[in-house]
């Protein structure tokens, strides 16, 4: 016997194309790349047998993500317009279409059950989607993904057909009787007016068995061609004749058919419900973890859920996306998880830099206060500033001197006074010889350290002045290292005993300088009455920006309006190292650290800090003293 059994898709594709069916079930290649279709098919019936065998929607939709994933691009023929992050999105808007509308099952008997029997003497097999009983009575249920619904007017012969087949495999292999079948139509593109994804054709007993004739007739005469040995298999290549037309060629030829030819009930999913629905917004349907996987799954991205790791005021959830997910749609996923978890503001990590995991920051429940303890303060002798802990709960530190100069900006509450703080007490006490300029506009920021200040400007024209003379400063320097034949501050303090001190000038209120005049050039008058023009204030920032480095001049600067004409191209440049904290939106960030994310952050010291030489922007929450 040339073919041993048949099966409803050998059937399909002997009546379709006989020169296919002989390549594929005689001659056994298996060669044809598989359309985006097919995948999402089997990927839509693998979630449909792990959710209807008891799994979760989430456990469901993350195997038929897997079928997806597994199947590799060189077995899928995309065509000119598809691709693996559209057959995603397709899978999952299916899936989930059809879960929000199709009826509950409460007593499942089988799910993809294989069945074997012989039907007219023809050995068949047979794979069902879902068997159940609805009322006492076993009922089959398949499913199918397609493009168009089947018209209410227009006999569907290969529902018919497929249908009878089940009918005798169910029966026998359960011994009693099936009340019939059900064909759940699932739209693949979503319905722009609103109706119903899922279109059932109800197929009751009786209309099975009258379709009985015809059924087995159909069967047993291909049977009996292909294994036949003077069989002569046509090549089809255009496939004028496709399987609708030829059902109902060969059904109509049989006498009596025509007599009841519609067999089949359509049901309809219920409509949607009105707009104006009131919703329960008190149920807890999950943990963060879950309601964020199954968010990124409604909107097609799959992956493995990683550890979860909490910190003082965020949670950062770790997941590895599947293959053909893009970061760009990731990422862009912020809001739509914001609103799932009902958080303020959530932050994608995509990816977390240096892995190939996405991390997804969400504010904790209840948020802890990095209180200030003695023992942050850095190593003697240096200039370190602990920044703060970041997510994992690590202290990270960062030397003043390896940044050279750093740039603070954040809104009014953001905590930005408090850095301030934090890092001027931490100096001070590792380096008790340290040179600190202080320029303090609103005149009580920093009041506590007039006593160990070398200068504390709180005008405009005492800061003029601070800076102006930490210029000359820096000038007397340059030529004191240029004598002794050095080109930085540390070998010059091993040649020499007389050390030259580190000095660090602290600006509060940057913006203050800048919009009173800061970028236009000053005019005064000498003692002989002659007007001179001195650089402006962001000439001379700039300057001691450049060249303040190799002799031991830092600077850090704070702004609460980090805007472009105060947080100018040279400014930023000059500055490589960056603490943004919570911004009012992302233009300021992009101006703070050239990329969004500050306008997400929660206030109180959670802050994003870029290092001199970093790419991406490190999220810590800073220390309260």
């Amino acid at each position: 016997m040339i073919v041993n059994r048949f099966s409803y898709s050998a059937l399909m594709t002997f009546l379709r194309n006989q020169t296919d069916f002989q390549k594929k079930y005689i001659a056994g290649v298996w060669d044809d790349p598989k359309t985006p279709a097919l995948v999402i098919g089997h990927a839509f019936h693998t979630a449909l047998e792990t959710k209807f065998k008891g799994g979760s929607l989430d456990e469901a939709v993350n195997a038929g993500l897997k079928e997806i994933e597994i199947t590799s691009d060189y077995e899928i023929d995309y065509g000119k317009t598809g691709s693996r992050q559209k057959m995603i999105e397709t899978f999952t808007q299916l899936f989930t279409s059809y879960f929000n509308e199709c009826p509950s099952f409460s007593d499942i008997v089988d799910v993809e059950v294989s069945i074997e029997r012989k039907i007219a003497g023809v050995p068949f097999k047979g794979i069902i989607d879902l068997v159940y009983r609805e009322n006492g009575v076993l009922w089959l249920r398949d499913h199918k993904t397609v493009s168009s619904y089947t018209p209410d007017d227009e006999e569907n012969y290969k529902y018919l057909l497929q249908g009878y087949f089940y009918l005798v495999l169910a029966e026998e292999n359960y011994g009693e009787k099936v009340g019939g079948i059900v064909f759940d139509e699932i739209k693949k593109s979503l319905n722009r007016d609103g109706s119903p994804q899922s279109h059932q054709v109800i197929y009751p007993r009786d209309a099975l068995l009258g379709f009985k004739d015809v059924a087995e007739k159909i069967l047993t005469r291909a049977f009996d061609y292909v294994n036949s040995p003077s069989a002569i298999f046509f090549p089809n290549p255009s496939d004028l004749i496709n399987g609708q037309e030829s059902m109902r060629v060969v059904s109509n030829l049989e006498e009596g058919f025509d007599k009841a030819r519609i067999k089949s009930t359509r049901v309809s999913a219920p409509k949607f419900a009105p707009v104006n629905i009131t919703a329960d917004i008190s149920s807890d349907d999950g943990t963060d973890e879950e309601k964020v996987m199954r968010k990124l799954a409604e909107f097609g991205v799959g992956g493995v859920l990683g550890e979860t790791v909490e910190g003082y005021q965020i949670k950062l959830i770790k997941f590895k996306p599947n293959r053909g997910v893009s970061m760009s749609k990731v990422s862009g996923l912020a809001n739509d998880i914001a609103l799932e978890l009902g958080a303020t503001s959530v932050r994608i990590q995509a990816p977390i830099r240096g892995t190939n995991l996405v991390g997804i920051e969400i504010p904790t429940k209840t948020r802890k206060v990095a209180e200030w303890r003695d023992e942050y303060y850095g190593t003697s002798g240096t200039l370190e500033i602990p920044l703060g802990f970041n997510v994992s709960g690590e202290l990270v530190r960062y030397d003043l001197r390896s940044m050279p100069h750093l740039l603070v900006a954040g809104q009014t509450g953001s905590g930005k006074s408090v850095v301030l703080n934090v890092a001027i007490s931490s100096i001070l006490h590792q380096m008790p010889n340290l040179d600190l300029y202080l320029i303090d506009p609103k005149e009580v920021e920093f009041a506590d350290y007039a006593g160990r200040a070398k200068k504390l400007a709180t005008s405009l024209e005492e800061s003029e002045e601070l800076i102006d003379g930490l210029v000359e400063e820096m000038d007397l320097r340059y030529k004191e290292l240029r004598k002794s034949g050095c080109k930085k501050i540390e070998e010059y303090n091993l040649k020499n005993n007389n050390k030259m001190h580190y000095a660090v000038l602290v600006c509060d209120e940057f913006a203050d300088l800048m919009l009173s005049g800061g970028q236009k050039k000053r005019k005064v008058l000498d003692e002989d009455g002659e007007t001179l023009e001195l650089p402006s204030i962001e000439q001379q920032i700039i300057r001691l920006a450049q060249k303040g480095r190799a002799c031991g001049i830092h600077l850090v600067i704070a702004t609460q309006r980090p805007s472009a004409d105060v947080c100018t191209g040279l400014i930023k440049a000059n500055f490589p190292s960056k603490i943004a904290l919570a911004v009012a939106n992302g233009t300021n960030s992009r101006i703070i650290i050239d990329e969004l994310g500050a306008e997400e952050l929660l206030g109180r010291g959670d802050m994003l800090f870029v290092g001199c030489g970093d790419n991406k922007p490190v999220r810590l929450q800073g220390l309260y003293l």
